[in-house]
């Protein structure tokens, strides 16, 4: 057998299902737009199959001054730092959180990186005092970059995980698996 983990945003990701170049895409959305979602799925012929609903992050490193001298994290205590923006991740509800009724708006847009490699947005937020949002820690986070994810309050939505297959097409033992492990890390 032969297995490719490719990375990219979600609709690189139904792309890739779509085309045939694989045979399940792994993926996440803002879950306000869940409708639109389903739409798009069923337009390229494909299932979706819900996994869970997680709580966004900002994710920030161990060494950052904010968690060294105990102070608390949050997108208004961090609008003097740099944003690390993983491009075409999720691009819509990232803007939202870091222009929300926010004062500090203009200070925030004036610091962000884009990144596209999720790597080195993981180096460096270990590295600098730069921050950026994602999801719960995992298993690595805090082993292999000293990082930790603090919940945002009073976010309003969730992101939804869940991953698409061709209509109608089983899935192989392999596949099944995998599917069995990412559910066990996302919980």
């Amino acid at each position: 057998f032969s297995h490719h983990l490719y990375e990219g945003n979600s609709d690189e990701v139904i792309e890739d299902v779509a085309s045939g170049r694989v045979n399940v895409g792994v993926f996440h959305f803002d879950n306000r737009k869940r409708k639109e979602m389903m739409e798009l799925l069923e337009s390229k012929g494909l299932e979706y199959h819900f996994l869970t609903n997680v709580e966004p992050h900002i994710v920030i490193s161990r060494k950052h001054p904010l968690i060294q001298q105990h102070k608390s994290v949050n997108l208004h205590t961090l609008s003097e730092y740099g944003f690390l923006w993983y491009l075409g991740q999720c691009d819509d509800y990232i803007h939202e959180l870091l222009s929300e009724g926010s004062q500090d708006t203009e200070r925030m847009r004036s610091k962000i990186t884009y990144l596209s490699s999720r790597a080195t947005l993981m180096y460096m937020i270990s590295v600098s005092d730069c921050y950026s949002i994602g999801i719960h820690e995992f298993a690595l986070q805090d082993a292999s970059y000293q990082c930790t994810s603090v919940p945002i309050p009073n976010c309003g939505f969730m992101l939804e995980f869940g991953y698409a297959t061709p209509t109608n097409q089983p899935i192989t033992s392999i596949t099944s698996e995998f599917l069995r492990d990412l559910k066990k890390r996302l919980s």
